[in-house]
C-alpha cells in the first residue's frame, strides 16, 4: 500500500521529530480494518529501508497526541524497543535521543556503545535466523510501549 497524506494527522510535526533524531524520508502509512463492527484506521510513520528504520506509531491507536517510537536494525541485530512520547512534549522527545538517534545505528563505534549500554536490545552474532528465533520466543523487541525502561 503506498503512503498517503491525511491532513488531519500531524505529519509535519512527526517528520520534524524524526529529523531531530537524524532520520530523513519519513512516510505516513495507514491501514483500515474491522474491529467489533466498526472500521478502525491505524496510522504509522516510518522510514523506508527494510533492514534499518525508524517507526513511529500512534499509541494508543487513533490518538494523535501520543506516540511510541522504535528503531529496528535487523542487519545489526538491534531493536531499541518501543518508547512513548507526547507530541507536544519537547523534553520527552529530546530524552529519547539516546535510544532513537540515527547516528547510534549507522556507525560501528556508536553501535558498539549502544550494545554495551543496552545488551537486552541486541542479538548476539546477529543473523536473520537468530533475530527471527528471538522474536518468536517473545524476547525481542525488548520493550513494549508501556514497559519501564532503564535510563539511557
Amino acid at each position: 500500500m503506498p503512503p498517503r497524506f491525511d491532513s488531519s494527522k500531524p505529519f509535519p510535526k512527526i517528520k520534524a521529530i524524526a529529523a531531530a533524531w537524524g532520520w530523513r524520508g519519513l512516510e505516513m502509512w495507514q491501514n483500515t480494518f474491522e474491529h467489533d463492527g466498526s472500521t478502525v484506521v491505524v496510522t504509522w510513520y516510518s522510514t523506508s529501508h527494510p533492514q534499518f528504520y525508524l517507526q513511529i506509531n500512534e499509541h494508543p491507536v487513533g490518538n494523535a497526541d501520543a506516540y511510541a517510537a522504535s528503531v529496528y536494525a535487523q542487519r545489526y541485530g538491534i531493536h531499541s524497543g518501543w518508547h512513548c512520547f507526547e507530541l507536544d512534549n519537547e523534553a520527552a522527545v529530546e530524552s529519547l535521543a539516546p535510544w532513537l538517534s540515527r547516528r547510534l545505528f549507522k556507525d560501528r563505534k556508536w553501535r558498539r556503545e549502544f550494545r554495551a549500554r543496552h545488551p537486552e536490545c541486541c542479538v548476539d552474532r546477529p543473523t536473520p535466523r537468530r533475530c527471527q528465533a528471538k522474536t518468536l520466543r517473545g524476547k525481542w523487541p525488548p520493550y513494549l510501549p508501556d514497559d519501564p525502561k532503564p535510563p539511557p
